[in-house]
């Protein structure tokens, strides 16, 4: 991790560090949690991330999830952040807005997604979800941008009070007249919590290509994680906040940016 990546760590851990103390005041913020990990796949090194979110209920039913974070790439540092405002009309139903914005440190190149998410109980230990979106991919000395469709699906279930597995992919498709490919990542993950801890950890294992005129050969990619969570905590699966999406994480993984 570069000594930017790292200064900005060190920053988003000591803005988290009071928050625990708001999680149940009035000013609305329900929980939130930071997450440090690592990412390898077949031809790339070791790859830091740091990822958080805070999730605010502004009603009983409606709510906005902040998230933010950093990342290593093969080309640089890649930062993120995205806003979620959903609502929940009924226990086990929660579905909404996304947008997000990403750029690579000092290669002036910008991602923007938006689209529509949303999650539903299919039972007091399982939960469906999807989402899909367009975004842009800008960089200042292209000549065009790089617009893309996507969509994605997963499932989690809760194998024990503190073991949770997931199944989760996204796919991507990019057609413009320089850059033609479709991106797929697929991952199986699971998650540890010890019994009324904070702390979990959390670990996946699966596929990402490009597929098309200027695909590339898939990968398998693997990652761990260390999270920290705070605020308020149930049993019904459709609380947990809303992943990170993540189209162009294909693109990032070989460096075509």
């Amino acid at each position: 991790m570069t000594y930017r990546s790292a200064a900005s760590v060190a920053a988003l851990i000591a803005a988290l560090a009071p928050l625990p103390s708001l999680a149940q005041t009035s000013l609305g913020f329900t929980g939130g949690g930071v997450t440090l990990g690592v990412t390898s796949s077949d031809t790339s090194d070791s790859l830091t991330f740091v990822d958080g979110w805070l999730d605010i209920a502004i009603t009983a039913a409606h709510g906005v999830q902040l998230d933010f974070g950093i990342e290593d790439t093969s080309a640089g540092t890649l930062a993120h952040a995205a806003t979620h405002i959903y609502m929940m009309p009924r226990e086990g139903q929660k579905y909404g807005v996304f947008a997000t914005v990403s750029d690579l440190d000092g290669e002036g190149f910008t991602v923007g997604t938006i689209g529509l998410e949303g999650r539903l109980a299919v039972g007091p230990k399982t939960a469906i979800e999807a989402h899909i979106g367009i975004g842009i991919a800008h960089r200042i000395t292209a000549p065009d941008n790089l617009d893309f469709l996507f969509a994605g699906a997963g499932i989690t279930h809760d194998l024990s009070p503190g073991l949770t597995i997931g199944l989760h992919g996204e796919i991507a498709e990019f057609d413009e007249t320089n850059f033609q490919a479709v991106g797929y990542t697929v991952m199986l993950e699971a998650e540890y919590r010890p019994r009324r801890s904070p702390v979990s950890i959390s670990a996946g294992i699966g596929v990402s290509g490009l597929d098309g005129s200027n695909g590339a050969p898939s990968e398998t990619v693997a990652r761990i994680g260390v999270s920290y969570t705070f605020g308020a905590q149930t049993g019904d699966p459709t609380r947990r906040p809303f992943r990170r999406h993540n189209p162009y994480a294909p693109l990032a993984l070989r460096g075509l940016f």
